[in-house]
């Protein structure tokens, strides 16, 4: 008999073909930060806070005044935020084409059917014979 006490296999099964996604979303991330601290001197809050702003698009400005290669570390997350954006429409378009969307729907729907106790599926057929 096998021991569940988690299910986390099931998540990790669906997230797998998105990890490299999620590494390379918080690689851009962290190295944007990076960028900032180095070139502009500001604390990790900053950092962190301008790379938001700047892959998400909102615009809020600037946490302070840009230097030359500030600006320069902004062109390049806004460059690398675009590439994201490309290989996940990609990977999405892919995994849409191979059915894995709708096998992940199929296995959803049987969890929720297992967990079911004490129900009566009940289906008419409103066609003439």
């Amino acid at each position: 008999m096998k021991l569940r006490l988690f299910e986390f296999y099931f998540i990790k099964d669906y997230l797998r073909p998105w990890f490299g996604l999620i590494y390379s979303l918080f690689f851009l991330f962290f190295l944007g930060a990076i960028g900032y601290r180095i070139t502009e001197g500001w604390d990790w809050g900053d950092c962190l806070w301008m790379v938001l702003i700047t892959i998400t698009t909102i615009g809020f400005g600037e946490v302070q005044t840009l230097s030359p290669e500030g600006r320069i570390i902004t062109v390049l997350i806004i460059v690398g935020g675009l590439i994201f954006i490309q290989f996940t429409f990609q990977k999405a378009v892919r995994l849409f084409e191979s059915g894995y969307f709708q096998r992940v729907n199929e296995l959803r729907f049987k969890r929720i059917l297992r967990k079911m106790e004490n129900h009566v599926i009940i289906r008419f057929n409103f066609t003439r014979c």
